[in-house]
């Protein structure tokens, strides 16, 4: 009877676990398919089509966007083959920020909602070819992935947006 006992006990806690492990695993499954356009304020993978012969592997896919306030702000990198990388919407050239990390350069790109929805005209120099290429590249954001449900950027005290740079994620 005692034996009995034992295995019924060890059978209801594994019982327990796999229902815990389930629900669990749901609820990760429906933050991860929220996506960036429709989601709240929070940062998103983003695969991202490139219209490139060649080269893809020196850009970052997928790239990352964080959601605050509306406007959107896309980090885009890539290696150290790459001279520069500029982004042009309407025949002007964006402003970015960038960051070096591991011989790889992030830019940070501030677009708005129609800009992630079109396609994104960059123009980069290759370093090996001592020239300047041109390519598209369109945000699959419909397969964007929520990673962190805040974004790096946050509210002052004074009301402005400010970013800040922890890897906590504020």
């Amino acid at each position: 009877m005692v034996k009995f006992k034992k295995i019924f006990a060890v059978s209801i806690a594994v019982f327990a676990l796999i229902l815990c492990g389930l629900f669990q695993s749901v609820s990760i499954s429906y933050a991860a398919s929220e996506q960036v356009i429709s989601g709240g304020d929070g940062t998103y993978t983003v695969p991202v089509n490139l219209d490139l012969k060649m080269g893809a592997d020196n850009f970052t896919n997928p790239v990352t966007v964080e959601k605050f306030g509306g406007k959107y702000y896309m980090t885009f990198g890539f290696s150290s083959s790459i001279g520069y990388l500029n982004l042009n919407l309407d025949g002007k050239e964006v402003g970015k920020t960038s960051e070096k990390k591991d011989g790889w350069t992030y830019y940070t790109y501030t677009l708005s909602e129609n800009n992630l929805k079109s396609k994104l005209s960059f123009s980069a120099y290759i370093n090996a070819m001592s020239r300047e290429m041109s390519f598209t590249a369109t945000l699959n954001l419909s397969s964007s992935k929520n990673f962190r449900n805040r974004s790096r950027f946050r509210r002052t005290a004074c009301g402005i947006c400010s970013r800040y740079f922890n890897e906590s994620g504020g």
